[in-house]
Order: structure tokens, then sequence, then C-alpha cells
């Protein structure tokens, strides 16, 4: 019988259960099986040949199935003698063959070991290969609806390939390994599902579009053969995995992007790829830590006052009318998280690269001419140092404003609208320029048209008299008026500039600071600056704060160092902010527990109204070796008597006699701490 049951192991009243022991092969040409066992050993083979017939496979363990010839069979959805249901799973062998029409809609199809099928596999369940012991192997010119490559082994198409696969290819684990030579093809609108764990080695045929969906607890370092090399190919890419994926070649989308964690186009320093969208659609970001990490092309723009979004929500731009685009046909931004601009003074923004580029329609770069509203944004994080990018200029997070790279220097982008705002939930800030003209390299900066100075307190050791220091050598009109080419004001390359009217009432003499970004920084900012004689340090108008945005530094964290030509340089033992503050940034050079060697760096001179104990900078070292030995007693000795400007003149008097003398030879064994 076509449609009953030719084999039947169920039990009744006159028959016990039974077990079937199969070491051969049993050949179901017609009619259905009933109450097999949980596990067929040997070869199974289901052959009906009637077009209107069906022949039902249960869903049990067979160690070879074989399905051939035209009648429809499909997997049932029985329960084990346990009470569970499994897959259809073959151990051995799964051949489909002949023309079979077989229908996996019931319960997915788990095969073991190799696969081969020149028929049509249809149905909404996968043939999954999820063998664990070994590599699998597939083969055959047929079609599968779903194929699912779970082996942590891998799977390898052999004997030339050539099956279909016509709704989705399921990489979960392992690699399926095909060739030029033994392929398959993507049925047109079809998906690739790729995830943590599992890949495609090379490219398969695609008969049209392909999407692809990576996924998985973790990241994918690279994407191989499921992304097709044409261009107009990928229609729909998703990124859902938890930590992002890395490209390794150029990737043009052509319909929808959604990602739910990062999406890296540069897998390291030599290796730099685009992301690129074709149309309309902007990006879907599913998450805080959604956004595109290298450059992210767009080649579709619209000019029509609606946010144009690239590699994060934050980020994007804007264009009233097409004028104010002047050609633009495309654009690409380059956004580098957690990268400081590789720029002199990068590393003193927001740790995070901008880079925006345009192409007309004739390929040529557009750079200027453009009135583009832009959104920029950046992680800004009290909870998660590793996530936060604003790192050092937290405390000055309300002066944050664009600024652009331009000929040499940072220039602010006036229209950047302060403070930022910050998303809390999300741990973003971000803000927007409303107007910018020119592309090119961008950061995000204290702006430098905010006030940047630096108040401070010193004490020097030998001009010191009685509580303050004396003005002997403004008195008696000694000071130059600009600074002398000596140590240390030769390092200064402002020190030509400096040229004073006279030198400003109660002036001891002048002084450099030293701004490192670290304490062997190899390309310090120097400021000159002068003393006053109550300790106070001021700019060269004798009166106001030193003023560092006219020297061209920026704001940040920096040791401050202290030179003067005949006393033993101090250094701050840790960084100081340096940033626009309302009232200022003050420095008190005078308390040895902010320098570099503590109390071992300075000398105490007297007390304070208070009671406390004056430290000072030690005097001696008039040849500025770091040291004060025999060296500068005898250099002293030798120019005794010598008036004026001198470096031998250690108290500052404007002679040089034996007081003088009496410091090199005090002092003898002093040395400065600073490196």
């Amino acid at each position: 019988m076509s449609q009953g049951y030719t084999l039947d192991n169920q039990p009744d009243s006159t028959r016990p259960p039974g077990k079937i022991t199969n070491n051969g092969t049993i050949k179901l040409k017609s009619g259905q099986v009933k109450s097999l066992n949980d596990t067929m050993g040997g070869r199974f083979e289901f052959l009906g040949k009637i077009v209107s017939s069906q022949q039902v496979i249960p869903n049990i363990y067979f160690n070879q199935l074989v399905l051939r010839y035209i009648s429809r069979k499909y997997v049932d959805s029985l329960k084990l003698s346990d009470g569970r249901k499994i897959p259809l799973t073959t151990m051995d062998s799964l051949i489909v063959s002949d023309s079979v029409p077989f229908e996996v809609d019931r319960e997915e199809v788990n095969a073991k070991a190799s696969v081969f099928n020149n028929s049509k596999v249809t149905g909404i369940r996968d043939v999954r290969l999820n063998g664990t012991v070994s590599s699998q192997d597939i083969e055959g010119d047929g079609h599968f609806s779903n194929l699912n490559i779970d082996n942590p082994q891998g799977a390898d198409v052999i004997r030339g390939g050539g099956f279909k696969v016509n709704t989705k290819l399921e990489l979960t684990n392992g690699e399926l390994r095909n060739s030029t030579d033994s392929n398959f093809t993507m049925a047109d609108s079809t998906w690739i599902v790729r995830h943590v764990g599992g890949s495609l080695r090379e490219q398969p045929t695609f008969e049209g579009y392909v999407s692809v969906k990576y996924t998985g607890t973790g990241s994918i370092s690279n994407t191989t053969g499921e992304i097709p090399l044409d261009t107009t190919k990928l229609l729909n890419l998703r990124n859902e995995t938890t930590q992002g994926i890395t490209i390794t070649r150029n990737i043009t989308v052509n319909d929808t992007l959604y990602l739910k964690s990062p999406i890296r186009t540069e897998p390291d320093t030599s290796n730099k790829f685009v992301l690129t969208l074709t149309t309309l659609r902007d990006p879907i970001f599913d998450g805080a830590d959604a956004e595109i990490d290298g450059s992210f092309r767009r080649t579709v723009l619209h000019f029509d006052s609606l946010k144009i979004i690239f590699n994060n929500p934050y980020t994007w731009g804007l264009f009233r009318d097409s004028a104010a685009s002047n050609g633009l046909k495309e654009m690409t931004f380059r956004i580098k998280p957690r990268t400081f601009p590789p720029i002199l003074g990068g590393d003193m923004k927001v740790k995070r690269t901008y880079t925006i580029s345009g192409l007309d329609g004739n390929n040529i770069p557009v750079i200027d001419g453009v009135n583009l509203i832009l959104g920029y944004g950046w992680r800004h994080s009290l909870l998660d140092t590793a996530v936060d990018e604003t790192k050092t200029l937290w405390p000055e997070f309300d002066y944050l404003i664009l600024q652009r790279w331009y000929r040499g220097a940072w220039t602010d982008v006036e229209t950047s609208e302060i403070p930022p705002k910050w998303d809390t939930t999300n741990q973003w800030a971000y803000s927007l320029a409303p107007q910018v003209v020119s592309l090119g390299d961008y950061g995000v900066g204290i702006s430098r048209g905010g006030k940047l100075e630096l108040t401070a307190t010193l004490f020097l050791e030998g001009p010191y008299r009685f509580g303050s220091m004396a003005e002997d050598l403004r008195i008696k009109g000694l000071i130059p008026l600009t600074p002398p080419d000596i140590y240390p004001y030769n390092l200064d390359q402002n020190r030509q500039f400096i040229n004073l009217v006279s030198v400003p009432d109660s002036i001891v003499d002048y002084i450099v600071i030293e701004f490192r970004r670290n304490l062997n920084d190899p390309k310090p900012f120097y400021r000159t600056c002068l003393l006053k004689i109550d300790g106070n340090i001021v700019d060269i108008d004798g009166k106001s704060p030193v003023v560092l945005r006219s020297g061209g530094m920026d704001a940040g964290d920096y040791y401050l160092v202290v030179k003067h030509r005949n006393h033993l340089s101090i250094a701050t033992e840790f960084a100081v902010g340096i940033y626009p503050r309302a009232l200022g940034n003050y420095v008190d050079f005078t308390d040895p527990q902010i320098l570099l060697g503590r109390a071992n760096a300075v000398k105490p001179i007297g007390k304070r109204t208070d009671g406390s104990i004056l430290f000072a900078m030690i005097a001696g070292d008039v040849n500025n070796d770091g040291i004060i030995d025999n060296n500068d007693h005898v250099l002293t000795w030798d120019d005794r008597d010598y008036e004026g400007y001198l470096t031998k003149d250690i108290n500052l008097s404007g002679i040089v006699n034996t007081r003088d003398l009496n410091f090199s030879w005090n002092n003898r064994g002093r040395a400065t701490l600073v490196p």
C-alpha cells in the first residue's frame, strides 16, 4: 500500500514491543513506517516513486539515511520513547538524490557526517551539519532552503560542489571550506548568517543580491567569503555581535545597515578599508557602543535640511540646499575612537580623530566653499575610563569646542555650540557647529579664544632679604629689556620678541617656566616671565598673570619646570592641569610637597607670617650644569668685583663679591632633581 504502513513496529494486544536490529539495508519502496526504534542502525532507504504519494521520515537517529525518487518526503515531529523530541539525525551519511522533494518543516535535520544532495530540500527548518569529532563533506548539485554549518572542525565542499542555497546559509561554528573548483551558489535575495566562531573560506557564486548578518557573543576579526567582491551585490548588512566586527576588504551596502556593536574598518595601521552606503537610508545604531570605527562613505547625499547620519548617531552633516554642498556628490567621514589626532598638539584634544573628505561629480576633491552644519560626538563617561575619551579635559568640559587643523595650527570653529551636551544614559557628549566651511582634519579641544593663564609664587635664595627679594638689578638699570641670549632664556624661541619699554617696578629678574607633557618631553613649551619681589610670577607687563595662549600653547596637563640663570631648577612632582578657568591656574613653588624631590629640591630661607617655613630655589649653579661644586666657586671667584647683569652675581645685587662666593660654598654638593 502506498499510503499504508509497510513497516509497522507498534505493539498491540497480540504482539509485545519489538526492536529492529539492522546491520544491512532496509528499503521502503512505498508506504510508511511506524514505531521504529529511537536509533536505526545500518542503511535505511525511502524509495517512493509515485508523485501523488508521500513518505514521512521519523525524526529519530539513523546511521545512514537515503531518500530517493519523486514521492514527497518530509520530516515528522514525533516524541522518542522517553518523551523527548529530537531533530532527524544521521550519524554516518545523508543522501538525498534522484529528484526527491524533501521538506524540512516540522523538525530540522542534523547530519553528523557526510551529506550528498542532488535534489531539492525545502522548508523553514535547517539542514545542520553538526558533527563534532572530525570535519564533514558536502557535495552534489541539489538545493537547500536553509543550510547550517555547525561543526567546530568545519565542513568541506568536495567533488566540484554545485549545490545552491535558496534562503539562508548559516555559519554557526567552524569553517565552510569551499574553493574555485568546489563551490556552491547563493540564490538571489538570500541571507548569510555568520556567528562568532563560524566562517566561509571563499566567495560563493552570487546569483543576485545577498544580505549578511553577523551575530554571537564576542567579535569577528575578518570578513571573508560571505562579502561579495561585486559592489552591487550586498543588499543588507547587520552586525549583531556583542563586541563588533573588523572588515578586511572594502564593503559596499546597497540597502540597510544595522549596528548593535562597532564595525571597524582598519584591521591595522597598514590596512585601512572603507565601508560604503549607497542609499538614502541612514544607518541604524542600536546601542551605546554601536558605531563605525574608521572610514564610512556615503554616495547618496540629500540637500533638504535633514541630517545625513555618519559613523554614529551623534556625528552627522546637514546641507540646507544644494548650493551649500558646493557640488559634493559623496562624503567620507573617518572617525577613530580612542585615538588622539596624529597631528601636533593632538594629544591635548579629546581622544577621538575626525577627518572629513568629499568628492564632486567628477571625482575631484572638494575642500572649501561648503556650508555644512556638522554634528559631532565623543564618548564621555564618569563610570568607565576605558570608554571615556574626554580624559584630562574633564574639568574644562564646558569649554570644549570643534577645532580644525589649518596651516600648521589648530583653529577654533567659532560657531560651535558650547557647552556640549551630555547623554548620560549612553555616555556620549555631543554638540554641533552650524557653519563649517571647509572639510579636513578636526578635533575637539579647549577653545583657543579662552584665557589660558598661570599665576604662581616662587622665591630665589640669592636675592632673598628679610621676607622679600631685592630688586637691586632693576634699581640699577641692569635688567636687559630683551632677555639675553644665555641659558635658560635662549631655550624660549619667543625670547627675541620680548622688548620691554622699561622694566616694571618691583621686578627681581627674568625666569623661564618649562611646560612638559611628561617628565622627559623632548619638545616642551617654554615661557619667559618676570619674578616680583613678593614672589609672584607675572607676564612681561609686570602685573598680569602669565598668558599662555600668546605663545601657542594648548590647554592640558603639564609638568612645570622653573629655570633661573644661577639657581638649581625645580619641577612639579605630578602633572598640573593648565586650563581656562575663571579663577586661573595657581601653582605655589614655595610648597615643597608639590615638587619633585620634595624638600630636597629646595632650601628653607625663612618663615612666613603664619609661622610656616618658606622654601626657595637653591642658589649657586653659575655654570648651569645642574650641580653646585668647586667649578661654580672658582668661576664666581674669577669674576669678583665685576658689576653688571652677570651669572656669577648669585644674590642679584649687581656686583660679584664674597656674598656670592658664600652661596656656591655653602650649597656645594647640592644638585637639581629635574631630569
